[in-house]
């Protein structure tokens, strides 16, 4: 019997537990950020000055993922000002190589 209620909690608990991790990666994204500066703009930016990240197809989603899951310290506002490709890689997030 108490092997009955062992099994029994241990795989509501599984559940549970399965339900909360996959609630904590759909929270929504947001489409701009940095005082309105958009990811497509760091992109556009960077494949301006020469970066090879901001002209993978993807840049937009990648940048947007890297700062809303807090990879790294990326401004998005310090990419899409930044004028050289030292000034990139200073920002964080990109290699620029």
């Amino acid at each position: 019997m108490i092997r009955i209620i062992t099994q029994t909690f241990l795989f509501v608990f599984c559940v549970a537990w399965l339900g909360y991790v996959g609630c904590a990666h759909t929270t929504p994204t947001p489409t701009a950020t940095d005082a309105g500066v958009t990811y497509e703009a760091a992109c556009a930016n960077l494949a301006a000055i020469g970066c090879a990240d901001g002209v993978a197809p993807n840049c937009a989603s990648v940048l947007q993922q890297t700062v809303v899951e807090r990879m790294t310290t990326t401004s998005v506002a310090c990419l899409t000002s930044s004028k050289s490709l030292d000034e990139a890689r200073a920002c964080g997030g990109v290699r620029c190589q």
